[in-house]
């Protein structure tokens, strides 16, 4: 198998995150998180760890994926690692894999690192699909999503995704889970429509959002009062979500590091019969 670079992160000119999987592993993961209680998913991450050879985020990502498919949790329950159950279970699956028809270059066997960024995109968008087409815990998840009617038609279905605007040229607009991306489609209801995830970042939706309030047409004016009053907060309510959980987890990183620390000083006060007051100041002083 001929692989292609693993530093590209484009599908010809396109960037791997404008293709239109990603916008589906970004929807899963978000939808679907309560199934994955460890699972964390930013797609920032995502995409940088697509271009990576490293594995310490696929290490953290797949096991979580192969957990929930029968065919390969047996084996991981056996003690077998992700990297040797992954090419086992796709070798399984053979010919049944949803990529096949998009890149059947990908060999099951193949080893994950090996694999292209648009390779490995198609993997785990394989991954969610087997997850929806087969395996009773999600299905069991979205029924419960489904049994409340009255709330379906009062609310919606909370697993569906949904354009939030729709603009003069018939372009689609989705928006997921707080995070600062935005993605726009062309008309999907013809022949080859586009993805594009054209902001990804905080900053890049603030220079868009700056961009539309200093245009006078009235198209950009509509975008930019949709964004202002129901994107933004959504945006800035999640930024301070995630500032307090990094917040809660130093405070717990410190609160162990300072029990050691302590510890450490009982022990030396035990064991050194010198040990006097100026050596505890002094020990204090150098934390």
């Amino acid at each position: 198998m001929t692989v292609p670079p693993t530093d590209m992160m484009t599908t010809g000119n396109r960037p791997v995150k404008d293709r239109w999987e990603f916008a589906f592993v970004h929807g899963f993961c978000t939808r679907f998180a309560s199934l994955f209680k460890d699972l964390r998913f930013d797609p920032n991450e995502f995409e940088v760890a697509l271009q990576s050879q490293d594995l310490d985020y696929w290490n953290r990502i797949i096991p979580l994926f192969l957990g929930h498919i029968s065919r390969a949790k047996s084996l991981l329950a056996q003690g077998q690692r992700w990297p040797a159950v992954l090419p086992q279970y796709l070798g399984k699956v053979s010919g049944k894999l949803p990529w096949t028809e998009c890149d059947p270059s990908i060999a099951p066997d193949a080893e994950f690192r090996t694999l292209s960024a648009e390779q490995k995109l198609l993997v785990i968008w394989g991954l969610c699909e087997t997850l929806l087409m087969y395996e009773p815990a999600v299905h069991k998840y979205i029924s419960s999503c489904l049994g409340n009617a009255k709330q379906l038609v009062r609310e919606g279905f909370p697993l569906a995704v949904e354009p939030f605007h729709m603009d003069h040229q018939y372009m689609y607009y989705y928006f997921d889970d707080g995070s600062p991306w935005l993605y726009r489609q062309t008309d999907p209801h013809y022949p080859d429509c586009q993805w594009e995830a054209f902001v990804s970042s905080e900053e890049e939706f603030k220079t868009y959002t700056a961009k539309l309030a200093m245009s006078t047409q009235r198209h950009d004016k509509i975008m930019n009062r949709i964004l202002g009053r129901e994107i933004k907060p959504k945006i800035e309510a999640a930024s301070a979500r995630k500032q307090q959980q990094e917040k809660t987890r130093l405070k717990a990183a410190m609160m162990h590091n300072d029990v050691e620390i302590l510890g450490s000083r009982t022990r030396t006060r035990n064991k050194d019969t010198k040990y006097t007051y100026d050596d505890e100041i002094a020990a204090i002083d150098e934390y």
